[in-house]
């Protein structure tokens, strides 16, 4: 009779256990998604610097090689290309088995890639040059699977937020762009670029052992599945929107060191700190797009993006320094605003496909900043001037305009699945 009744007594005292487990959970896991997405945002803040650390090289490799404006054009978009093409596959891969999973092995290839580019630097070949450009793009590659971890730790009506505050990790692009120029000076190219390869070691192992992936019981998707959205016309729609939000981004980052030099005089390290104030305008302002965008809708927010990129796009026409950086600092804090608008989109029309959605809208975008700085040097060789490229962004941003108007909802919660 006594061991039933302690029996009883143990039992009696299971549910208030249960109940303090579940509230210790419960008091947890609002901490956890801010944890993780503080993690991913540092480690891919070392991303993007990995990313662009040729970019401000290329003042020094003129200076060593004697190269045209086209060719220095190429290796500026050669990181480019191949971050377009990783993320389209990233992304899909994540879809499947999960973000975390998949940037492991991307990230670490970055402490490889910066470490042979400074071993090229010891004397700089064209070739070589290419080679390791096209290995620092695989760094950038790794944003899919990261937005895919993002998006897995909110709900739908944080994700816009979330994804905006993630997307400061775009601001990596300017630590590289001020602090390499200055790190050269100092330490010499070789070391600066090692340096760098040192950071991008310590993040990949960071991550590795301080990030997880949100809890899911929704099961394995087919790899097939993940193409579904190649047919929604709305993919389509996003990475028109994407290709000149985070393309237009990507051209004043990659191209302005070597255009305020070549246009304005600029020396390296002027133009550097100046490009640097781009990408951080671009930065800080993409949360808030997103915020924007959560509370309101993207459309509206794109709307007055696009109308406003396109008197910057005239402004940048400018012969004048001051008219030219006030269109350029305009149009940095318009293309962050964009990105985290169009970004909070992919979620919202394609919640079972963000990773997909998202290799492929990024895909586009990178592309958005792939072929402007080839037509912007293929025009300053064939005409002697940087203008045409400006006007070709006049257009492109009316075509937006118009596509947001026809196609994006009004209703901020409303899902379009093409």
């Amino acid at each position: 009779m006594k061991s039933k009744n302690r029996l009883a007594r143990d039992r009696s005292f299971k549910p208030a256990a249960n109940a303090r487990q579940r509230s210790v959970r419960r008091d947890k896991l609002p901490r956890k998604p801010w944890r993780n997405l503080l993690a991913v945002t540092l480690t891919q803040i070392v991303c993007f610097s990995i990313w662009g650390l040729l970019s401000p090289l290329l003042p020094l490799v003129m200076g060593t090689l004697t190269l045209s404006i086209w060719q220095v054009s190429v290796l500026a978009s050669i990181p480019v290309l191949t971050c377009a093409i990783g993320r389209l596959f990233v992304g899909l891969l994540a879809d499947r088995w999960g973000g975390k999973t998949v940037m492991v092995p991307v990230l670490l290839t970055m402490p490889f890639a910066a470490f042979a580019l400074g071993t090229v630097m010891e004397s700089p070949g064209y070739s070589a040059l290419m080679i390791t450009g096209a290995l620092l793009g695989v760094a950038g590659a790794s944003f899919s699977a990261a937005s895919v971890f993002v998006s897995g730790w909110f709900a739908p009506d944080k994700q816009g937020t979330a994804l905006g505050l993630f997307g400061m990790c775009n601001g990596g692009v300017a630590v590289s762009t001020f602090f390499l120029p200055v790190l050269v000076a100092r330490l010499g190219a070789t070391w600066a670029v090692w340096m760098f390869g040192i950071l991008s070691a310590v993040a990949a192992l960071g991550f590795c052992f301080l990030a997880e992936d949100a809890p899911s019981d929704k099961p394995q998707r087919p790899l097939a599945a993940s193409f579904r959205p190649l047919k929604a016309p709305m993919t389509y729609v996003l990475s028109l929107l994407y290709a000149q939000t985070f393309g237009g981004f990507l051209v004043l980052t990659v191209y302005s060191p070597l255009l305020l030099k070549e246009a304005f005089g600029f020396l390296p390290a002027a133009a550097g700190l100046v490009t640097a104030v781009i990408i951080l305008l671009a930065t800080f302002v993409r949360p808030i797009g997103g915020y924007l965008s959560d509370r309101f809708g993207s459309r509206p927010v794109l709307t007055v993006v696009f109308s406003g990129l396109l008197s910057c796009a005239i402004m940048m026409v400018s012969q004048n320094v001051t008219v030219f950086l006030s269109g350029a600092f305009a149009a940095a804090i318009l293309f962050g605003l964009g990105n985290g608008a169009v970004f909070k989109l992919i979620p919202q029309s394609f919640p079972q496909e963000v990773g997909a959605v998202t290799g492929i809208v990024a895909a586009v975008g990178v592309l958005g900043g792939f072929f402007p700085p080839l037509f912007l040097g293929y025009l300053k060789e064939l005409l002697g001037s940087f203008a045409g490229g400006f006007y070709l962004m006049f257009l492109f941003s009316a075509c937006c305009l118009v596509v947001v108007l026809r196609t994006v909802s009004k209703n901020p919660a409303s899902r379009r699945h093409g």
